[in-house]
């Protein structure tokens, strides 16, 4: 399948928004929606993973095996990275909690609390991961379905995980609860695309409007400010997720309708999204050590300039590689999978 520009596009978006609300955390001058750029990332994996698994057909072990490829080696050499910091120079990222059970756990992608009790794995922005692989999981698990009934599979089984998190509270913030569904509905919208059923691009800029104005008065209203962080932990999902549906809806909405625009930048960045989404924490973290967070004006823009960087050279200098590398082992590898599949 063709690279979807407007998907690459949002990639970049929804990274260097992630980028921006923690920047922002550190100084303590808000920019909470930016989070919601992980929301985007979730319906874009929803709605890339179903046109991949719809176009031809796939075992459900060499649909692991890609997605392990393509997700982990990079995620083991960021996490296992930040661990040697930490256990090198403890001072330099206090905030960071180390314990060799909480390492093994983050490396297996299980959902777990750290050792402050926070939901998250190692490297804090890790557990984004932790879903996805709940993603891969159902929809290998899906694979064994007949076609026709493969993408109500998923969403079926995406919908009995999220129930897990209502029959047993403690998995809610873990991995249990309506974020899922956003893949789901990234995956709809993927059938939509391929069927040649979506709208056209005045209504795909509608969407993105729409999305955008639903976001920003969120931040305008404080819904994500401190005193509504209950409201945020059970309302994420809707007040972040419907907006990010309806920015993916658009823009793939509007590329289909031939109203997509060339960017060199935006798709170079979308290319190094992964890259810069695992790094930047470690990066913005560092910076904090050497540039005051009180001066906003001065961190903001050297601790988005060095996360950008960091994670550019992350990708040419470590994810290119990694992937070039495990690509020569490829064929046998995936012959293998598809075997056991």
């Amino acid at each position: 399948m063709k690279t979807v520009l407007s998907i690459q596009y949002l990639r970049a978006a929804a990274a260097l928004s992630v980028v921006l609300f923690h920047a922002f955390q550190c100084t303590n001058d808000g920019f909470a929606v930016g989070a919601a750029g992980v929301d985007v990332f979730f319906v874009i994996s929803g709605f890339v993973l179903w046109t991949v698994i719809a176009a031809k057909p796939i075992s459900p072990g060499l649909f692991l095996w890609r997605r392990a490829v393509r997700v982990v080696p990079l995620y083991w050499a960021v996490t296992l990275a930040l661990a040697l910091l930490v256990l090198a120079a403890p001072a330099v990222l206090p905030q960071v909690e180390f314990g060799w059970g909480h390492l093994g756990l983050s490396l297996l992608f299980i959902p777990h609390d750290d050792l402050v009790g926070n939901p998250f794995p190692l490297l804090p922005v890790g557990w984004t991961l932790n879903y996805e692989v709940i993603l891969y999981v159902v929809m290998a698990l899906a694979l064994l379905a007949p076609r026709p009934w493969r993408l109500r599979t998923i969403t079926a089984l995406l919908f009995a995980v999220t129930a897990i998190g209502f029959i047993d509270p403690p998995a809610y913030p873990l991995f249990a609860n309506p974020m899922l569904l956003q893949f789901a509905a990234g995956a709809w919208l993927g059938q939509a695309w391929l069927a040649r059923r979506l709208p056209g691009k005045v209504i795909g800029w509608g969407l993105i409007v729409v999305g955008v104005d639903l976001l920003a008065i969120q931040q305008i209203l404080r819904l994500h400010a401190p005193e509504m962080v209950i409201l945020l932990d059970l309302w994420r999902p809707f007040l972040w997720g419907i907006p990010a549906v309806m920015l993916v809806a658009g823009a793939v909405s509007v590329e289909a309708d031939g109203g997509v625009f060339a960017s060199r930048p935006l798709r170079i960045l979308g290319d190094a999204s992964y890259s810069l989404y695992l790094c930047h924490w470690v990066v913005i973290a560092l910076i904090t050590r050497v540039v005051p967070t009180t001066q906003p004006w001065l961190f903001i823009p050297v601790a988005v300039g060095g996360a950008l960087v960091a994670g550019l050279a992350c990708r040419q200098g470590v994810e290119k590689p990694l992937l070039a590398w495990l690509g020569g082992l490829r064929r046998p590898l995936d012959a293998a999978a598809a075997g056991a599949g």
